[in-house]
């Protein structure tokens, strides 16, 4: 009987460890939960606030030849710069804000030096230059076919070019293409 009441004794202080476990247990699922929750109220109300800043942002007159910071992007930067230096452990925060305007600086100095490359021609001026083909006799007026489409053509120096020839383009006046005949060879 002794053994028994042992056993029972044994068995109720373990039921009551696993009680006492499944209640700190759904404490913390309870306790967690509600961290999410809080998480993703605050997650989608930072998202309403970049939306409505991304919107002011676009509803902004824009200057045609700089493009001025957006107050969206300031934002966004402020708050990775906070992030980095009150998530990342101490010295490595400092290291990534460091390292982000490092690579900030070094991008704008490309861009800048790209942006500052001579500009492509674009329209008919694009063809100056360019290789066509006589699809109509040019005396001294004719068709040729440029990158598939078919142009009226003059000739530059008033000759006879034949089809099928290969002709350069020398220049462009309106909707017609002066061209010159290229050496055969």
């Amino acid at each position: 009987m002794a053994e028994v009441a042992a056993v029972a004794e044994e068995s109720t202080a373990s039921a009551q460890e696993v009680s006492a476990s499944t209640e700190e247990t759904t404490a913390a699922v309870q306790l967690v939960a509600t961290a999410a929750s809080s998480l993703e109220r605050e997650a989608a109300a930072l998202a309403e606030i970049v939306a409505g800043f991304r919107i002011a942002d676009q509803e902004a007159p824009r200057d045609a030849e700089t493009r001025r910071l957006g107050h969206s992007e300031v934002v966004l930067t402020v708050l990775a710069i906070m992030l980095a230096l009150t998530v990342l452990p101490s010295p490595w925060g400092a290291v990534a804000v460091a390292l982000a305007a490092l690579v900030d600086v070094v991008e704008t100095v490309v861009l800048i030096r790209l942006g500052r490359r001579r500009r492509s021609p674009v329209g008919a001026d694009a063809l100056v230059g360019r290789t066509a083909v006589v699809t109509a006799r040019v005396a001294p007026r004719g068709r040729v076919r440029v990158d598939g489409e078919i142009w009226s053509a003059r000739s530059e120096t008033a000759t006879v070019v034949e089809l099928g020839r290969e002709v350069e383009v020398a220049a462009v006046e309106g909707l017609v293409l002066v061209v010159r005949p290229r050496p055969v060879t």
